[in-house]
């Protein structure tokens, strides 16, 4: 109960983290296009009242689950395939974690499912909601908490290179600026890949470990 209390509090931060990202990333746009000055904009800030600052923090939060549904979306249909598919064929361990992952996935469903279920049910999840369901407790959830985190902002990163040249059009900063972000989605989009496998590592040996165990 302690550790599902912990890990709740994780993603209240991480969600909270994003939507306060956000807005600063929407701030710093905004100051660009006006003529306020830095200086202004945090005296905006430091004015904010109290039952302002009630209102905003759960704004914030709200904020950031919209972003993250947002990034979740353009990384299943866009993004998190492609950029696996580039990491398999670029890195020798992401291939072997690849392949760990499917050699776990088809003992599972062939070891541990009845043939009712066989290849109708995602292995992955089929362990996760037994470990759920028996209490046991895993790292799963932190490695998917920092999985979601590191892509969004792989996400919101890569955004920007659309973005840039549509706000501000073509110059040399804009260029260097759209090169830094794609830079930064690439990295983040690592990390992501990394707990991902990490994720299902701890989801599939936890499994197998608790049914080994019963024999």
């Amino acid at each position: 109960m302690i550790e599902n209390f912990r890990l709740s509090i994780w993603d209240y931060l991480v969600t909270f983290f994003v939507g306060l990202l956000f807005l600063l990333i929407v701030s710093m746009h905004y100051i660009f296009f006006t003529s306020i000055s830095y200086s202004q904009f945090i005296e905006l800030f430091q004015n904010i009242s109290l039952s302002t600052t009630i209102i905003l923090i759960p704004s914030i939060f709200v904020l950031g689950l919209i972003v993250d549904c947002i990034a979740i979306a353009i990384d299943d249909i866009f993004l998190g395939k492609r950029f696996r598919k580039i990491f398999s064929k670029v890195s020798q361990e992401v291939r072997e974690n690849n392949k760990e992952l499917d050699t776990w996935k088809k003992f599972v469903n062939k070891e541990y499912m009845s043939k009712k279920v066989q290849n109708k049910i995602n292995p992955y999840f089929w362990c996760k909601y037994y470990l759920e369901q028996k209490d046991i407790a895993t790292p799963e959830q932190v490695f998917t908490s920092k999985y979601g985190f590191y892509r969004v902002l792989s996400t919101v990163s890569l955004a920007h290179i659309i973005i840039m040249p549509l706000l501000y059009g073509i110059s040399i900063w804009v260029i260097c600026t759209m090169l830094i972000a794609f830079g930064l989605g690439f990295i983040f989009a690592w990390r992501s890949n990394r707990f991902y496998y990490h994720a299902g590592k701890a989801i599939y040996c936890n499994y197998i470990i608790s049914k080994e165990n019963k024999k």
